[in-house]
């Protein structure tokens, strides 16, 4: 199935944020990701957050650490279906 595969969020505890991530097939065994995501920020520290010493700190230290976790957590799942391909066994279960 070459169809892209989208996924949406809004959260339910914690700072609130919502966002999608698309999957789009690129050969056998990739894909292009595309996430966006938004949050909502308390009026009085935009400024404070929106700095760059700030932005820095979020990427290197909250977003870039979580898409490589989430990286790795997508390739043991496509480990752990590939193992399932010719088990009798659903992926899904």
């Amino acid at each position: 199935d070459n169809a892209p595969c989208l996924m949406r969020w809004e959260s339910l505890a914690g700072p609130p944020n919502y966002g999608e991530v698309t999957f789009v097939p690129d050969g056998e065994d990739a894909c292009t990701m595309k996430l966006t995501m938004s949050y909502q920020i308390p009026q009085r520290i935009t400024r404070i957050v929106e700095s760059g010493p700030v932005q820095t700190f979020v990427s290197k230290y909250c977003l870039e650490p979580t898409l490589r976790q989430f990286g790795r957590a997508m390739e043991l799942e496509r480990e752990r279906a590939s193992s399932l391909v010719g088990t009798g066994v659903s992926s899904s279960a």
